[in-house]
């Protein structure tokens, strides 16, 4: 918006125009319709000149092959994102590519979903938690956003979206961690353990290693296990005590460590508690025949869990994962946080009830996070 603060020089134009009557200085626009406009100068405190706006053209985009990254997209034009497309579990569908427009604030609308594979339009109920899919129609593999709306059709000018990966950049002081997301009905997770060694505010998560059990036992703060082998840490995160999963400088801005009520959330939208669902699916995170088929991209690899009696345990068998729920145990006499459990050979992951057989923090855990 430019003002003009000349409004002398105006106003001296039109008295010099007017000199030779008594009338005060007007003002006279011609209009492109042929009409004229008229102002009394003296009536006027001042000009604005805005800039039109240009209008956008409609987006197009084609339908991702990738989600090695992440399986949650972002679709962006112009600076904004204008559309989500999400690997996902629909009930009802199994494991497919969902695309859905974005709002004005780029948050994506989970009533107005269509599946790529099929047509069929997917709208997520936030009482139930439940997918309503309606039937297929024709696979597509373009897709539009035409004045928000996303279309299957459009005849014009478009522009090319970009897809970009939508992933948790998680950084903490000098340490950097990206973590891939998966969208699991109306939530968001991370499809990865943690693997931080410092908190939200850049100080450092004390460190023990396996031979370190004492000291790790005996800690009243958070810490996590120490682990050389870069590679597995990067597949399978770090385990953490009680003290870290229950703190409040654990996740990032927007983030929180789940609930209990955060996996109850999951399980229903899901509407099972198959463990293969939610197990990693990559040879290597599971002992011979111990791998899921990861439909809902949830991803767990069997860490094991890590105490001062049995040390480092279960490996490729067992994971446990920390929730935030806690509570005093009387028979450990110490506090205990609740967490979700997966094993190689158990049919059912799970899933945590609050206050009910929760471990203590002395234990040593993997971490999830999941979107504010």
């Amino acid at each position: 918006m430019k003002k003009l603060t000349t409004l002398s020089i105006i106003l001296a134009t039109a008295a010099a125009i007017n000199a030779q009557t008594a009338e005060s200085p007007k003002m006279n626009i011609n209009l492109n319709n042929g009409t004229t406009v008229e102002y009394i100068l003296s009536d006027i405190k001042d000009i604005t000149f805005s800039e039109g706006k240009v209008a956008e053209l409609p987006v197009s985009f084609a339908v991702p092959n990738s989600f090695n990254d992440s399986y949650v997209l972002k679709i962006m034009s112009g600076g904004k994102q204008v559309a989500e497309v999400d690997r996902e579990y629909v009930k009802g569908a199994e494991r497919v590519t969902v695309v859905y427009p974005c709002d004005a604030n780029g948050k994506a609308i989970l009533t107005k979903g269509i599946i790529a594979g099929t047509g069929a339009t997917v709208s997520w109920d936030a009482a139930t938690k439940l997918p309503t899919v309606g039937e297929a129609a024709t696979a597509i593999n373009k897709f539009y956003i035409v004045e928000g709306e996303l279309k299957t059709e459009y005849v014009g000018d478009t522009q090319e979206g970009t897809v970009v990966p939508d992933v948790l950049s998680d950084r903490r002081g000098t340490e950097l961690q990206t973590y891939k997301l998966t969208k699991i009905g109306l939530q968001y997770w991370t499809a990865e353990n943690l693997r931080a060694t410092k908190y939200t505010d850049g100080t450092d998560i004390m460190g023990y290693t396996e031979t370190q059990a004492t000291e790790w036992n005996d800690s009243k703060t958070g810490c996590y296990l120490i682990d050389n082998e870069a590679d597995w840490v990067k597949v399978a995160g770090l385990l953490y005590n009680g003290y870290v999963a229950t703190g409040d400088k654990t996740a990032p801005e927007g983030w929180r460590v789940p609930t209990c009520a955060d996996y109850a959330a999951m399980r229903t939208s899901v509407g099972a508690r198959t463990g293969n669902l939610y197990k990693d699916d990559i040879p290597g995170t599971w002992s011979e025949g111990g791998t899921g088929n990861n439909k809902t991209g949830f991803s767990v690899v069997a860490t094991g869990y890590f105490s001062k009696p049995t040390g480092l345990d279960k490996m490729l068998t067992e994971a446990y994962i920390w929730t935030s729920d806690h509570a005093y145990d009387a028979l450990s006499k110490a506090e205990a946080a609740d967490y979700f459990r997966v094993t190689a050979t158990g049919a059912n992951a799970v899933f945590p009830t609050k206050g009910l057989n929760g471990h203590s923090y002395a234990f040593g855990h993997s971490i999830r996070l999941v979107r504010e």
